[in-house]
């Protein structure tokens, strides 16, 4: 299921597949490691996936 939802509201991360699955722009379906710049994007896109279907976890420090 996609609304591309997602792809509408930040092109700069998602993207349609030949099949109408919305994916990262990276091709791939994740998890990814999002620069520092599309972290907040991410977050609003997760916050507005009709589906859920949007998870962002944070990151974890080394010590």
């Amino acid at each position: 299921m996609s609304s591309e939802y997602c792809v509408r509201s930040h092109p700069e991360l998602f993207t349609v597949d030949v099949d109408g699955v919305a994916r990262l722009v990276d091709g791939g379906a994740g998890p990814v490691e999002l620069a520092a710049t599309q972290v907040d994007a991410a977050g609003a896109a997760a916050a507005v996936c009709p589906a859920a279907a949007i998870e962002i976890h944070g990151a974890t420090e080394e010590a």
